[in-house]
């Protein structure tokens, strides 16, 4: 680690209660490197086949997941990064997590698949400033194609392996680099993991490094490229959203997960964040509009 003024190893402790709400943990895979390994977790949120006869636009102002399109007929235009894209049939596309994009679609029929797809420390593999990944290969398509027909999560699992194989590669010094990145700050992915969001404070995490809150502060935004405040701010809507989308906890169950004892905070918070009350949020039926904005 990079904290030679405290040579100490973190400790991490005081975790959820068993009733915490977990979610589905998906499937993991290691790829060697050195005297070491890669750890990659990839977890299914949703998948399915879209098939419409009519054009539509979607505006995405912060995506939660990351994206894996598959047109078998059709197709869209993408504006992302202030880049116009035609996204054509039989390439397979990915979308990165936190990608600001607008979409039309043409009629369509879209395979699709809404992944968390994350390192061993539970943070995206993408780096904040990506944009749209084209891959093509014709058995990656045909493994997708056929994981559609199965309707088996088996045949969904290895047709995302087989699509890894050929994508992260690409990436090798990116993976490392986050990987480095995110071994530095590894006690405080956990301690986030195991902690009511809302109650977790600077000083709990400066306390791990036994830093002073305004070092390890500086520390982690020079490191990460983003602000400790806001990562945790962003940290917390994700988790409210998939809450509210994918459980059946009603929402003073999940502000009692997230750390409000207060059911009213945790409204103001919400709301202040995604322009909606949890409500409105879940009552959103139309997947692709009802990803919010942070403020």
């Amino acid at each position: 680690m990079d904290f030679s003024d405290n040579p100490s190893t973190p400790q991490v402790k005081d975790s959820l209660p068993k009733e915490h709400w977990r979610r589905n943990n998906g499937f993991s895979w290691q790829i060697p490197c050195g005297e070491t390994s890669f750890q990659f977790r990839c977890r299914i949120v949703e998948h399915g086949i879209t098939i419409a006869q009519k054009e539509s636009d979607f505006n995405h102002p912060y995506p939660m997941f990351t994206r894996v399109f598959l047109f078998r007929k059709g197709g869209a235009e993408i504006i992302c990064r202030n880049q116009r894209r035609t996204l054509v049939e039989n390439r397979i596309y990915i979308l990165p997590t936190n990608m600001v994009f607008q979409i039309h679609y043409y009629p369509r029929e879209l395979i699709y698949y809404h992944l968390c797809l994350n390192d061993g420390y539970d943070q995206p593999i993408f780096d904040r400033e990506e944009s749209v990944q084209e891959i093509v290969s014709d058995p990656v398509r045909g493994q997708l194609l056929r994981a559609q027909r199965e309707k088996s999560e088996i045949f969904h699992h290895a047709a995302l392996l087989s699509l890894f194989a050929e994508f992260l590669p690409q990436r090798q010094e990116q993976i490392f680099r986050n990987f480095r990145r995110h071994l530095e700050f590894s006690a405080l992915f956990e301690y986030l993991d195991t902690h009511p969001l809302a109650l977790v404070s600077l000083s709990d995490l400066a306390g791990l490094y036994g830093l002073s809150d305004s070092t390890f502060s500086k520390r982690f935004s020079r490191k990460m490229g983003i602000s400790l405040k806001r990562f945790l701010l962003e940290r917390q809507i994700r988790y409210a959203c998939e809450l509210l989308l994918y459980s059946p906890k009603r929402v003073a169950e999940i502000a009692e997960i997230l750390g409000y004892r207060d059911i009213t905070y945790f409204y103001r918070f919400f709301r202040k964040q995604t322009g909606m009350t949890p409500q409105e949020f879940r009552k959103n039926k139309t997947m692709e509009s009802r990803c919010p904005g942070l403020a």
